[in-house]
């Protein structure tokens, strides 16, 4: 009868082991992180490679989906694939100010951007740009052409060029991206020039 007690014990003690030990590990959000190199556009070709630009403002910024049918994480493991085939996404809702090229007769549209937080799985690139509620913004688009993605919703555009493509306009008539600073009057100078002057 000792010997079943000792042995009943060490079970218990070693299934709490085991628990804890589990719960610890899944308590750490899993994550992965896209790495992406790419070359710069000039102004002339983030124009040239759009098929809209816009100013607007960021409208609201929708809950992060994976790429599955029901949004939800994939059943199998990506964590030891190079390039994913799933993949979270997020959605920004531009409200329009105005069409700088291409206008489409809709005063919002849908940005989509690669990376978010479903659960506790997190997705993050250093490429897409990062966008924050009712920022003021000036947008070369493009339409989404990743066969991951594409054909998921309602119609979207992704950025041209990653977060290149993406200004941040200010008060003072600035321009803000991570790499540079110019003046709006800048940009829409280059935006108007014909293609065919450029």
């Amino acid at each position: 009868m000792r010997n079943i007690v000792k042995y009943g014990v060490f079970l218990v003690l070693a299934l709490s082991l085991l628990a804890v030990i589990t719960l610890n590990y899944n308590s750490e959000p899993a994550g992965i992180n896209i790495c992406i190199d790419f070359i710069p556009y000039t102004h002339e070709e983030l124009r040239d490679n759009s098929d809209i630009i816009v100013t607007g403002t960021v409208k609201e910024i929708l809950p992060p989906r994976w790429n599955t049918i029901d949004g939800k994480q994939p059943h199998k493991l990506i964590y030891n694939i190079e390039h994913p085939d799933d993949v979270i996404y997020t959605d920004i809702v531009i409200s329009v100010n105005e069409y700088l090229k291409n206008p489409l007769s809709s005063k919002e549209l849908i940005v989509r951007v690669t990376g978010g937080m479903v659960g506790d799985f997190s997705m993050t690139t250093d490429a897409d740009p990062r966008f924050n509620a009712s920022e003021k913004v000036l947008l070369y688009l493009r339409k989404d052409s990743n066969p991951s993605t594409k054909d998921i919703g309602h119609e979207h555009f992704i950025v041209t060029d990653y977060y290149r493509g993406k200004y941040t306009l200010t008060d003072d008539g600035k321009a803000i991206t991570p790499d540079e600073t110019v003046t709006l009057e800048e940009l829409l100078s280059t935006i108007n020039q014909s293609t065919t002057n450029s």
